[in-house]
């Protein structure tokens, strides 16, 4: 995945929620493509951090980020893939 995307596996779901994925109809955050979401996942390692530490991005980015916050809030919990769903079958 690091050479890939040039992330970590466990930032896949916060990759999609910043530049989104056209296969998924994950929209993302406007104006953010693949290589600033790896170098902002990089440098602040998760959406929340960025979030948390939105003061001390370039400006370009910053404004992107604050007006596409609900979008990327959206893509995040697209993203996630539920794997703890209770299922009453039985299975012989």
């Amino acid at each position: 995945m690091k050479q890939k995307l040039g992330i970590l596996p466990s930032q896949v779901v916060d990759y999609k929620a910043l530049c989104g994925d056209k296969s998924d109809n994950i929209s993302g955050v406007r104006g953010i493509g693949e290589k600033t979401a790896s170098k902002l996942l990089n440098e602040y390692g998760s959406l929340g951090i960025i979030y948390l530490y939105i003061n001390k991005i370039e400006e370009v980015n910053r404004k992107k980020l604050v007006a596409g916050k609900a979008d990327a809030e959206r893509s995040e919990f697209i993203a996630v893939i539920e794997v703890n769903v209770p299922l009453n079958i039985s299975i012989e």
